[in-house]
């Protein structure tokens, strides 16, 4: 259209595009009218426009972007406007990769910046309080202030109650909240103190003051409640009847604890009622009885009981006995050889000698070191160690093996049979060494074999095909023994025949079927039959239909077929052939048919192989 373009035209033009260029409408008026440098027009009627130049007539200017297609296509994501002319809408600023960042406190986002919003970058308020997209205002969360709600606004009025402190998001993230309060001050808000302590905040949001040494109190500052020192971390009550970790139960009197522990403490009137053998306002004073009788001193034990520490030879918890004939060993009198009674005054209990140390309390009875204990006859100890006494009758009840007054005669069972030897150094006299074929209490028991370990009473068998306690018994009863090995009846398995399973032939069931342990039958597998799964079972009826032999060779039996015959059953004919593995029949010269038995089709005869066919036939192999 070139300089012919009316000034209605252009008027048109003008308003038409004035709200998308803004500033620079009339620079495009101006472009319209210097057109030929933008483009040039082709046969067709159609602009085509340089690359700084777009739309139908190459009227838009193309500042920060490319003519593709008349459209400008800008250069980088933050470039704007229909010329490329706009930074990020002219709601921000291109970073250095090109894309947008928002204005921190305007009212738009995207990545263009041309999408209502609140204000924050690069999250509407900052993700600490919800946008209002239609008046483009923030509604901060608590804790949150600014119209990004971009500050942190702490618990207290005002923020930490006026305590110096620094109001801010804590390490381990969360809501705002008071750091660092000045000393003696804590919490969230810096409304607790803790003067002797460390602040400790737990997961719930509640801070406690875990207190030093010896301080005590929701702050604390207190020590030892006012009733006592710090000595070496610990709080040191005293004597005047206060308690406690920190001195802070009113007690009684006494040194570490209440009535020095050898009391009981009357806290309604903070008065000691001592135990036996104290005495003092905090039963700290011991009192021994009967004061040890004069022989002896008060003292404290381990303990902390009175306890009298008696002079040389005397004992008693007030030294009240004499250790005549010994010496006091913690508190009891221990005796000179011989003497045994409670204050080792009586020799040998008066009933027997002292000889060489030893009490010898003799034969007739009174047992004990110290004879002190009545008893039976008997060497060194009743009964002679080898039989009860009866201490009312005084008389022995003789273990099995012995006999005597005292038990002190050996006496083995039926004596040994005269088959082996009583010996009496056991506890118990018995029979041992039984000659060979015997064994037992007396060596009165059989055995078909050897004792082994001797004296065991374990027959082990001479022969492998024996068993039985004295291997009496040959195979189980269920067999014969040949050359040390059982050949059992039929139905009776194992080394010594022990087993009652199925029949069969060297294996259960001829290895053909399986056995019911139960009801001792075989059930056979296919191809098999008979009690013991022995007997070969082929295809055909009868096997092999009469023209064959059934064979066993195999795992499942098969037929072996006569001569002229093929197949599974020996069903198939194979007349003038050789029968294949798959049942078919190679035909020989001149035959032909499944079963080979056709000699020339019947229409013909063989002669050297080949078939001479009769009149009027033809073919190889007339079928």
């Amino acid at each position: 259209m070139g300089a012919d373009l009316s000034i209605s035209y252009i008027h048109k033009l003008y308003y038409r595009h004035t709200y998308l260029f803004k500033d620079i409408t009339l620079l495009i008026i101006l472009d319209i009218f210097t057109g030929p440098d933008h483009g040039n027009c082709t046969d067709g009627g159609i602009c085509d426009c340089t690359d700084d130049w777009s739309g139908e007539y190459c009227h838009i200017a193309c500042y920060n972007g490319t003519n593709v297609d008349g459209s400008c296509v800008c250069h980088q994501p933050c470039i704007t406007g229909i010329s490329c002319h706009l930074e990020c809408t002219a709601h921000g600023k291109c970073d250095d990769n090109g894309e947008c960042a928002c204005d921190f406190y305007g009212t738009y986002t995207g990545d263009r910046c041309d999408e209502p919003s609140c204000p924050g970058w690069p999250v509407a308020c900052q993700g600490h309080g919800t946008c209002n997209s239609v008046t483009g205002e923030c509604e901060c969360d608590l804790y949150w202030t600014g119209s990004a709600c971009e500050k942190a606004d702490c618990p207290g009025t005002p923020d930490c109650n006026g305590v110096n402190a620094t109001c801010g998001v804590p390490p381990e993230g969360g809501n705002p909240r008071c750091l660092d309060c000045q000393y003696p001050y804590t919490g969230d808000s810096c409304e607790y103190k803790c003067v002797h302590g460390t602040s400790v905040r737990a997961f719930d949001g509640v801070w406690t003051c875990s207190c030093d040494f010896c301080y005590s109190g929701v702050e604390c500052d207190s020590l030892c409640s006012g009733q006592g020192t710090c000595q070496n971390n610990t709080c040191d009550c005293g004597f005047n009847g206060y308690r406690g970790d920190w001195c802070q139960i009113r007690g009684c009197p006494g040194y570490n604890i209440d009535c020095s522990g050898n009391g009981d403490c009357n806290s309604a009137t903070g008065q000691c009622v001592c135990n036996e053998g104290f005495k003092g306002v905090g039963c700290h004073i011991p009192s021994c009885p009967q004061d040890c009788n004069s022989v002896g001193s008060c003292i404290l034990d381990d303990d902390n009981v009175p306890t009298c520490s008696c002079h040389s030879n005397y004992f008693g918890y007030a030294c009240q006995y004499d250790c005549e004939h010994g010496t006091v060993v913690n508190g009891t009198c221990e005796c000179d050889n011989c003497y045994n009674d409670y204050t080792c005054s009586l020799q040998c209990s008066g009933t027997g000698n002292c000889t060489n140390g030893a009490c010898d309390c003799g034969f007739n009875g009174g047992r004990g070191d110290y004879c002190e204990q009545p008893g039976c006859p008997g060497y060194g100890t009743d009964c002679s160690g080898n039989g009860e006494c009866n201490v009312g009758t005084g008389n022995c009840i003789c273990y099995e093996g012995w006999k005597g007054d005292g038990c002190e005669q050996s006496d083995c069972p039926d004596n040994c049979n005269f088959r082996g030897y009583c010996n009496v150094s056991l506890a118990r006299p018995r029979c041992t060494s039984c000659e060979t074929g015997w064994m037992g209490e007396s060596c009165n028991e059989v055995c078909n074999g050897n004792q082994v370990p001797m004296d065991s009473g374990n027959c082990v068998c001479g022969s492998k095909c024996a068993s039985g306690d004295s291997c009496e018994v040959v195979c189980s009863g269920s067999g014969t023994c040949n050359n040390e090995t059982c050949v059992c009846n039929s139905g009776y398995w194992g080394d010594l025949c022990e087993d009652h399973l199925c029949l069969g032939i060297g294996e259960l069931c001829t290895g053909h079927g399986d056995c019911n342990t139960v009801t001792r039958e075989c059930f056979c597998n296919p191809g098999w039959y008979g009690e013991d799964c022995s007997v070969p079972d082929c295809p055909g009826d009868p096997d092999c239909n009469d023209r064959g032999n059934c064979s066993a060779d195999t795992t499942y039996p098969t037929c072996k077929c006569n001569d002229d015959w093929t197949g599974y059953s020996c069903e198939l004919p194979c007349v003038y052939g050789t029968p294949q593995a798959d049942f078919t029949c190679v035909c020989e010269p001149c035959y032909a048919g499944t079963g080979c038995d056709s000699l020339c089709g019947g229409h013909g005869a063989c002669n050297d192989g080949n078939c001479t066919c009769d009149t009027a036939w033809w073919g190889k192999i007339l079928l």
